[in-house]
């Protein structure tokens, strides 16, 4: 699929309601836009020349059966990210930054909670 918003539920009094976001102060559109921005960098940054940006599943994982990167397109990225978006994605702790790895929206996600403005 190419979007399934999860959006968060807000339990209220016993009622279920949808806050309208997904995580943190960010909105549906805010969310969506980082994740088709990250997925056009990642094509650029890694010359993906046979996949297409709006084919990437955000959900999807980023190593082995999902893109298929390796380490090097990892550092290649974090570069590009550093460039765009002024988040540093270093390698003090190697558990941690796999999970930021996992998939585009992990790592929207990471990059929205540190974005430099």
């Amino acid at each position: 699929p190419l979007w399934n918003p999860r959006l968060e539920k807000q339990e209220s009094a016993g009622n279920s309601c949808w806050d309208g976001k997904i995580s943190g102060m960010e909105t549906m559109s805010e969310k969506v836009g980082l994740e088709l921005e990250l997925t056009e960098l990642i094509v650029k940054a890694v010359r993906l020349e046979d996949v297409e940006t709006h084919e990437i599943d955000p959900e999807s994982p980023l190593f082995g059966e999902g893109l298929g990167l390796d380490s090097i397109d990892a550092l290649e990225i974090s570069i590009a990210i550093a460039e765009k978006y002024g988040v540093q994605l270093r390698s003090d702790d190697e558990e941690h930054l796999k999970n930021i790895f996992t998939s585009v929206r992990t790592l929207a996600r990471h990059i929205g909670e540190n974005i430099a403005e």
